[in-house]
């Protein structure tokens, strides 16, 4: 690894994933927004690229958090404008992704929650 890479920290840490071939010439190096707009803006073979990285990291994301299903995803992006998707980017792996903007959850009554910035 470069040493301008994050070190590694072995199996213990979550495993970063690799950027698609096709996606890298989008993607910069640190941290970078992307809304459902952006992604609809790729070609073709970068908008695919970047859908299945982000429906693999939201479905990890949902089982670790014990969720029933995934939070985030491509289609979700696309769907809800105020979405926004934060993607980190380390050496060419996709180390973290963060999803903010409205949601409406179901609390342990199954009473349905919206929650969003500034809610």
């Amino acid at each position: 690894r470069s040493p301008r890479c994050a070190p590694d920290l072995g199996a213990a840490a979550a495993a970063a994933m690799e950027i698609p071939p096709a996606l890298l010439p989008h993607v910069r190096a640190g941290v970078q927004r992307w809304t459902g707009e952006d992604i609809a803006a790729l070609g073709a073979a970068a908008r695919d690229a970047f859908s299945a990285v982000l429906d693999a990291l939201g479905a990890e994301s949902g089982v670790a958090q014990g969720l029933k299903g995934p939070l985030t995803t491509a289609a979700k992006l696309y769907e809800h404008p105020d979405r926004r998707c934060y993607v980190l980017n380390d050496c060419d792996e996709i180390a973290g992704i963060l999803t903010l903007g409205s949601k409406h959850l179901r609390d342990c009554r199954a009473e349905v929650l919206s929650i969003g910035p500034g809610v």
